[in-house]
């Protein structure tokens, strides 16, 4: 089962959904991992790839669906 994970990121009133990673790419990523491990590994990730914007929100989901980049 795939799992991707989004993080909706903004600065301001300027917000996007991004794809951070997903199960394919990272055998770690789980629906568990995603509830519970995600928070350190976002931050992280927002300061390096979106300087400045906050972390608002992020979902893990489930399937082939496809999710902005």
């Amino acid at each position: 089962m795939l799992v991707v994970v989004i993080a909706s990121v903004c600065l301001g009133a300027d917000c996007h959904d991004v794809r951070v990673t997903s199960s394919r790419e990272d055998p770690t990523v789980n629906m568990q991992w995603c509830g519970n491990a995600a928070p350190p590994v976002l931050s992280a990730w927002l300061a390096e790839n979106w300087p400045g914007y906050r972390l608002a929100a992020w979902r893990c989901q489930l399937g082939e669906r496809r999710v902005p980049t």
